[in-house]
């Protein structure tokens, strides 16, 4: 029999032959067993699956490899011998490589499942949610407010602006001829007899 850390799987020979990297041959055997998933091995003598080396923690290794491999973003690797990395799931994020846990997702963000940065709630929208997983958790903007790109809070118009609807993510200026003294409003007063009132006029 071939001893182990050899094998041989043809017939009339008269040497064994080297295990396989990646791989183990316990005595005997006709052919390489491959290291399960979560360990690996750049040897070519191994005799059990006791000697393949396991993973580290941010890494994993599929069956059969000679090293680790690191996790990429949007993934990681909390434990060791992993046979694959987890992807972050929807609310968290990772944007470095060999992570061994996600990110909670920042406010006025959401994060997908897998994402390795934050997406921003878009214009109009706001949230200050913990962990969103989707765009859905933003929260349009109400009339007389607004929101620009990545906002944790809506914000009244200022004075001389008005947001006639929802969702706008930026007020628009009164037009010559009105004005608006209040903040937050969804429509400007028309100029007083005697005055005269520019673009954007607060008073």
């Amino acid at each position: 029999e071939c001893d182990a850390g050899a094998y041989q799987g043809k017939s009339n020979q008269t040497a064994c032959e080297a295990c396989v990297r990646g791989h183990y041959c316990e005595e005997g055997a006709p052919v390489p067993t491959a290291c399960a998933a979560g360990s690996y091995s750049n040897a070519s003598d191994l005799k059990s699956q006791a000697e393949c080396t396991v993973t580290d923690a941010g890494h994993y290794s599929t069956t059969g490899s000679i090293d680790q491999t690191v996790c990429s973003p949007g993934t990681a690797a909390p434990n060791a011998s992993m046979g694959m990395c987890d992807k972050c799931v929807g609310g968290k994020y990772q944007p470095k490589l060999g992570a061994k846990r996600c990110e909670s997702c920042l406010l006025g963000h959401y994060c997908p499942q897998g994402a390795s940065r934050p997406v921003a709630c878009p214009d109009g929208t706001y949230s200050k949610v913990t962990d969103p997983p989707s765009k859905g958790a933003c929260t349009p903007t109400e009339p007389g407010h607004y929101a620009t790109a990545g906002s944790e809070d809506q914000t009244k118009c200022s004075p001389g602006t008005v947001a006639p609807n929802a969702s706008m993510g930026v007020c628009v200026r009164c037009v010559p001829g009105t004005y608006q003294d209040t903040p937050g409003q969804t429509e400007c007063k028309a100029c007083r007899p005697g005055f005269y009132c520019q673009e954007g006029a607060s008073a």
